[in-house]
């Protein structure tokens, strides 16, 4: 049964055991002629007529045993909403772990995206670093005022008397430089 429609049972049951307490404490008050719980005593219900006395016992051992009654209902049902709350709570201890693995999952799944990024971007740039050295990267060329001031750098910091330069020779990948100077001075 679910469970909104016990709640609604037992508030049901409760009013009515409520309301039959209350009808029960009215009568017993009316017949012995007193007006709180407080003011009976054993002298007033011996007082009372006989047959009032047994009325009263007869409706207050039906209500006990309605009490009793209500009372096991509502044992048994707290066993049962306890029951169902264990059962819930497994539930959520099962969705938690079950969330908790998706979770690692997709920790893994980022984790090996990023290792295998920062592997393919170091090997690119090792690539890249490598062609640079190799002289397969189309550089800039340099501006003349830059170049001049490398050259005045150089002529100040050597002796010119052991040093060559020469001006306006293209260089090639695997030249012989000896070779080409060689041809050049003879050129001139």
């Amino acid at each position: 049964m679910c469970t909104s429609t016990k709640d609604a049972q037992h508030q049901e049951m409760q009013e009515l055991v409520k309301n039959n307490c209350v009808s029960f404490l009215d009568k017993a008050f009316n017949t012995l002629r007193i007006t709180s719980t407080g003011q009976l005593t054993t002298a007033i219900v011996m007082n009372a007529r006989q047959d009032e006395t047994a009325v009263l016992l007869r409706e207050s051992v039906f209500l006990i045993n309605s009490l009793v009654r209500h009372m096991t209902d509502y044992k048994t049902t707290s066993h049962s909403v306890a029951a169902e709350l264990i059962d819930a709570q497994k539930t959520i201890i099962k969705l938690q772990s079950e969330l908790i693995s998706v979770k690692d999952e997709q920790l893994e799944g980022v984790k090996t995206t990023v290792q295998t990024s920062v592997a393919s971007t170091v090997k690119e740039e090792f690539k890249s670093y490598s062609a640079a050295v190799q002289g397969n990267v189309k550089e800039k060329p340099v501006s003349q005022t830059v170049l001049k001031k490398v050259v005045q750098d150089v002529v100040q910091g050597e002796d010119r008397a052991k040093n060559v330069m020469i001006f306006g020779l293209e260089e090639e990948k695997d030249e012989e430089l000896a070779t080409k100077v060689k041809e050049m001075f003879q050129s001139m």
